[in-house]
């Protein structure tokens, strides 16, 4: 599935661009996500401990790290897709 994927890219540098760019702006909302809410978790714990943890802290703490696996998700994809367009960029340099 991922070859696909990679070789419709690699052929369209426009697309790339997109996907690049939503993958730019899901990494910036998923990792102040995680910030705000694991900010807001951590203090709520501090003040209440385990009672916090019982009424549902624990299972903000398990969004938190569903985020962050969002977000690192997003940011392998836009890597890759950097890895494109500069590889584009390099591939035609080379033929003018």
């Amino acid at each position: 599935m991922r070859k696909p994927i990679i070789k419709f890219l690699a052929r369209h540098p426009s697309a790339t661009l997109v996907v690049m760019t939503l993958c730019f702006l899901s990494f910036g909302y998923f990792s102040i996500n995680i910030f705000v809410i694991l900010e807001a978790n951590i203090d709520l714990i501090n003040r209440f401990g385990w009672r916090a943890l019982a009424d549902g802290a624990a299972i903000q703490f398990i969004s938190v790290m569903l985020s962050a696996l969002c977000s690192v998700f997003f940011y392998s994809a836009w890597k890759v897709c950097e890895g494109l367009i500069i590889e584009w960029a390099v591939r035609d340099a080379g033929q003018s």
